[in-house]
């Protein structure tokens, strides 16, 4: 075991965030597939200002990801809750096969209603992550 860093990998470790975040399964749309790896994983998680989360769910839930369904690619997708540590409330991982879904109109709708509904229903408290993987290899 060592027991002294290098000058580099201390640089890297005092720049290194770590957060420990504990969800529960809240619901599964589509073929979203636990044990066969999907090409593209996009997850977007948010905590929704104090209030707004059932009108949030709802809205996800019955409006967004119908919406979402539409993008060419799209597998499924699973929402999450937090349940322990820190970081937003609520977590969508959405699969997809390809990143065509990027550059379609369908995508381009779905980021406008994204839009409109936290411009309208959101305030300087909410947080918002969005993050897209894609595996590099078959």
């Amino acid at each position: 075991m060592f027991t002294e860093r290098s000058e580099r990998e201390a640089n890297l470790f005092d720049k290194i965030q770590l957060s420990r975040r504990i969800y529960k399964l809240l619901s599964t749309h589509g073929d979203a597939q636990v044990n066969k790896p999907a090409k593209v994983i996009v997850y977007a998680a948010v905590t929704p200002t104090k209030g707004k989360e059932e009108e949030f769910n709802r809205w996800y839930v019955e409006e967004h990801i119908p919406l979402v369904q539409r993008n060419k690619g799209w597998i499924g997708c699973r929402r999450f809750e937090k349940v322990g540590g820190d970081g937003p409330t609520y977590l969508v991982v959405h699969e997809y096969d390809s990143s065509e879904w990027q550059t379609s109109p369908e995508f381009r709708a779905c980021m406008e209603q994204a839009i409109d509904f936290m411009g309208k229903n959101f305030d300087n408290t909410a947080v918002r992550e969005r993050r897209v993987l894609q595996r590099m290899y078959d």
